[in-house]
């Protein structure tokens, strides 16, 4: 069975250097979602500070396979309420 490393870029960054051996590059796409899931629920306070996570799915050769990127922007409308404008 392949390899699959998940590697977390943003405000912390993690190098996975263990792995998850997984059946295909399916099963990883859907390890990769439900890992990325985990981290927001665990996390959500921080991803607000950060308003960005990211986990890179690589193989054992080290050649990124994919990417999941979520971001956080508030509307400019939500900002000028906040400071008072």
């Amino acid at each position: 069975m392949p390899k699959y490393f998940f590697h977390t870029e943003g405000r912390d960054e993690y190098l996975d250097e263990e792995g998850l051996e997984l059946e295909s590059h399916q099963a990883a796409r859907i390890e990769a979602a439900r890992m990325l899931g985990e981290m927001l629920r665990d996390n959500a306070h921080a991803f607000w500070t950060a308003r960005s996570l990211k986990l890179v799915v690589s193989d054992a050769s080290g050649m990124i396979l994919f990417a999941l990127d979520l971001s956080g922007i508030e509307s400019p409308a939500v900002r000028r309420l906040r400071v008072g404008g």
